[in-house]
């Protein structure tokens, strides 16, 4: 698994590109949506997980992650997703910077 550490937020074409390079070089990728235990998942952030559901590899609770890595998570549900140069053009087009 690769970790990275950012000091700033990428975004525009640092972002694009970011993710063009994450997309080549790596199979999967995960998204966690924090606000799904409230409820609340934002429009925005629903639109984007509904148009990555074709690649869709895993969701899983906080709870199921634990028990399958022995790692602490915070609260949410986790997606895990295949890489793919559709899959990076839908994070592209989704958000314009990383956070």
């Amino acid at each position: 698994m690769v970790v990275v550490a950012f000091h700033t937020d990428p975004s525009g074409t640092a972002y694009e590109l970011l993710i063009d390079e994450l997309i080549e070089k790596t199979d999967r990728f995960m998204l966690v949506d924090r606000k799904y235990v409230e409820g609340d998942t934002p429009e925005r952030v629903a639109k984007v997980l509904q148009r990555l559901e074709p690649y869709l590899i895993e969701k899983s609770t906080m709870e199921e992650m634990m028990m399958l890595s022995g790692a602490m998570y915070s609260e949410g549900i986790y997606y895990i997703y295949r890489c793919t140069p559709d899959s990076g053009q839908v994070l592209k087009e989704g958000s314009p910077s990383l956070s």
